[in-house]
């Protein structure tokens, strides 16, 4: 049931947005789960651009982009290769902060289709699941090596979110995108930051320091494979 709604819901979205797969973004950016989503689309609706939709691998075969720039972009979960016209980016994040971030989202969604994979662990525990695969949800170093071929593939550019948190300018300048009004940029992404937690629980802290230090091969994996996404910039 969990599953079978959310995904209506996100379907229901999609298609709205792209127009069901009508329209034709000239930019996508494409990302892991929990690596600055709705930031990207703050950062670019506040420089003027249109969002043409969401893009999960049952819709990419819909997704058909332009040759020419049309202020229209489009985000993705997806792995396979998109090739052609149109400018392709990917957005990637720590990952430690990629499975803190989507256990705590998880939990907090009662209708999410996972909620009962992480409901009774312990916050390190389930961290940990992430980082080693639990359920239906692959190991994270094979997303990250997807998302990794995905840019190779894809001839895609990689931007790091935190450099997008830290100067949302930083993307729009990267993309090309030289004519924007910096006080509306600041101003969505201003929207999209009451939504997000500013402290973490020294619980989180603590935990976050211990990955840092951890010999794990699963966490050992994702961090030589997200040195690789960052050495492509």
């Amino acid at each position: 049931m969990r599953t079978s709604l959310a995904s209506t819901r996100r379907t229901v979205q999609w298609a709205i947005n792209s127009r069901m797969g009508l329209r034709q973004p000239s930019l996508l950016m494409n990302s892991i789960p929990k690596s600055g989503t709705h930031l990207v689309i703050s950062v670019l609706e506040g420089a003027g651009h249109s969002f043409a939709g969401h893009y999960g691998h049952s819709e990419q075969r819909f997704l058909s982009m332009s040759a020419e720039p049309n202020q229209t972009f489009a985000t993705a979960h997806i792995t396979k290769p998109v090739t052609g016209p149109g400018q392709r980016w990917l957005i990637y994040r720590n990952p430690i902060d990629v499975a803190l971030s989507m256990v705590i989202y998880i939990r907090s969604r009662a209708d999410h289709p996972r909620t009962m994979l992480f409901k009774d662990l312990s916050l390190a525990n389930a961290v940990e699941g992430v980082f080693n695969g639990i359920g239906d949800l692959e190991p994270l170093w094979e997303r990250y090596l997807e998302m990794h071929d995905w840019a190779l593939t894809s001839a895609a550019k990689p931007i790091d979110f935190d450099v997008v948190k830290r100067d949302p300018a930083m993307l729009l300048q990267s993309i090309g995108i030289g004519d924007f009004e910096k006080d509306k940029v600041n101003r969505a992404v201003g929207k999209w930051n009451p939504t997000k937690r500013t402290s973490h629980s020294i619980e989180e802290l603590e935990l976050k320091d211990s990955l840092r230090l951890s010999t794990s091969e699963p966490i050992r994996k994702t961090f030589d494979v997200y040195k690789k996404i960052k050495s492509l910039t």
